[in-house]
């Protein structure tokens, strides 16, 4: 399975402030996408954030490993942190919705001292807790994406998200264009290899 371009091309080189989204149904297609979105940015001297479940975060680990990438090294130097997406949006979760002060300190933390260190040229996220929330509590969604439009802004920082469409068995659920319209590009479900 290979990504095809254009979305390739968005997922090696993404630009400053890009905020794209890949919507998935196969976990495989998501892991190779993110593990090329991680693998472009280290061989880049790009910081990279992990914001996953631990079950993508070991997966996307695993993967860069194989490509060659010393992990632990690269984790010891503070080039990549991969973060479980579940504790982090505990941080700033309060009855059921992002809260603003809340996230932007917890972004502050994560993404501040990266840019501060200036050892790195970049900083690019991928976050997942987006999906985590849509299920249950779409409005916390979508307010969770825009306050990650106003980090990006911020930080310039690229930003990568991502959605299972068969969450919580509901195989024809659709992405919805309020969502859509919260991101710079939108990876459609054909837009990966099968």
């Amino acid at each position: 399975m290979t990504i095809h371009d254009p979305w390739r091309d968005l997922i090696v080189e993404p630009m400053a402030r890009d905020h794209f989204v890949q919507v998935y149904r196969e976990e495989r297609v998501l892991i190779e996408a993110v593990s090329l979105f991680a693998g472009a940015a280290l061989g880049r001297n790009e910081a990279v954030v992990l914001v996953a479940t631990r079950e993508h975060g070991q997966a996307v680990e695993e993967s860069l490993a194989r490509d060659g990438f010393d992990v632990e090294t690269l984790k010891h130097w503070g080039q990549l942190s991969i973060l479980d997406a579940q504790e982090v949006l505990s941080r700033f979760m309060v009855d059921g919705r992002p809260d603003e002060a809340r996230f932007k300190a917890v972004i502050r933390e994560l993404i501040g001292s990266i840019k501060s260190a200036r050892r790195f040229r970049d900083v690019r996220v991928y976050g997942e807790m987006v999906n985590l929330l849509w299920s249950d509590n779409l409005s916390a969604a979508a307010r969770l994406e825009e306050l990650w439009n106003d980090v990006i802004e911020e930080h310039s920082i690229s930003l990568f998200c991502a959605y299972c469409l068969d969450g919580k068995g509901a195989p024809d659920r659709v992405f919805p264009a309020h969502l859509r319209g919260l991101h710079t590009h939108c990876i459609p479900l054909e837009g990966a290899g099968a």
